[in-house]
């Protein structure tokens, strides 16, 4: 979005979100094999319970944002779930 000399004027959500799904992405066909039992264990809890809970919770704030602002107003739209 929106750079001015090199500083991001993005809402600290929105660029959150947009660094975490570079960084998944780049993790995209990367091997496991090298990954231990431990590190394996600990990373799937990562991901099922605390990466999920988090994205939930964000999930449910945002949309909420969206209606207030009535972003798809401009589309058209009656609501935000109908955008």
């Amino acid at each position: 979005m929106s750079e001015a000399f090199g500083t991001d004027l993005r809402h600290p959500v929105a660029q959150a979100v947009a660094m975490a799904r570079a960084e998944v992405a780049g993790l995209a066909g990367m091997p496991l094999w090298t990954m231990g039992a431990q590190e394996a264990a600990d990373t799937l809890l990562e991901l099922t319970r605390r990466l999920q809970a988090q994205v939930a919770e964000l999930t449910m704030r945002v949309p909420d944002q969206a209606t207030r602002l009535e972003v798809g107003a401009s589309d058209g739209a009656t609501a935000t779930a109908a955008w």
